[in-house]
């Protein structure tokens, strides 16, 4: 079987799990095709999500042992579509910022994103990776 070939199709969990194994049920997505894309959904309704307000912005974040991670809405529009070989709006989708407890707000530096392909089983994986989403901080419609 090639690598991937049902990982875009139907309705998959979102699960984070950390470097102990914990394992952590964020949300959804589904996988609708068109054309020769796949449109997709994202819905984080995980039961570990709580509503936040920092650095004067909602967010829903998850409260984790050593730090929050808060989600990132990506503030540009998206397609939602992705291929096998573009993930990329999903990936935009499952953005995060991690801020320490010791701090009030968020700081756009500690961004995480997951750098996601397809498995043989028809899986989704994703390694964890820092980015600096300072250039995000502000909505562009608020600029």
């Amino acid at each position: 079987m090639a690598a991937g070939t049902n990982a875009l199709e139907g309705n998959k969990t979102i699960t984070l799990i950390g470097a102990d194994g914990e394992a952590v049920r964020i949300g959804q997505v589904e996988f609708m095709p068109e054309g020769e894309a796949v449109r997709i959904q994202v819905k984080l309704d995980g039961k570990d999500f709580s509503d936040e307000f920092l650095s004067m912005r909602p967010f829903r974040c998850l409260s984790r042992p050593s730090q929050m991670w808060c989600h990132l809405a990506y503030p540009y529009p998206l397609q939602d579509r992705v291929t096998l070989d573009d993930l990329r709006d999903l990936v935009y989708r499952l953005m995060f910022l991690w801020r320490p407890y010791d701090k009030v707000g968020v700081d756009a530096w500690n961004g995480l994103y997951f750098k996601l392909k397809p498995t043989a089983d028809g899986r989704l994986i994703g390694d964890l990776h820092e980015a600096d989403y300072k250039v995000l901080a502000s909505h562009p419609k608020l600029v």
